[in-house]
C-alpha cells in the first residue's frame, strides 16, 4: 500500500488506540507515529530538560529530608 492514512482517534480508559481501515492487508508491515492532535495537550516540551521539569515539582516534604529520610519512613 503507498496510500498515507491520517485518522484522528481517541485514546480509550486502557490507554490504547484503535485503527481499522480496509486497505491494511493482515500481516502487512506499517510505520505509525502517535502524536496529540492538540499542541495544547503536550505538556512536556521535548526541549525541556529533566532539571527544568524537577524545579516545577511542588513536593511537600521537610527541607532537610534528603539526610533524615529515615525518620520520615516510621
Amino acid at each position: 500500500m503507498n496510500a498515507i492514512i491520517h485518522e484522528l482517534v481517541r485514546v480509550d480508559a486502557q490507554h490504547r488506540v484503535m485503527l481499522v481501515d480496509l486497505r491494511l492487508a493482515p500481516g502487512e508491515e506499517v510505520e505509525l507515529t502517535v502524536r496529540p492532535s492538540n499542541a495544547e495537550q503536550n505538556t512536556a516540551s521535548p526541549t525541556n530538560s529533566l532539571w527544568q521539569l524537577s524545579e516545577r515539582l511542588q513536593l511537600d516534604a521537610p527541607s532537610d529530608y534528603s539526610v533524615n529520610f529515615e525518620k520520615a519512613l516510621g
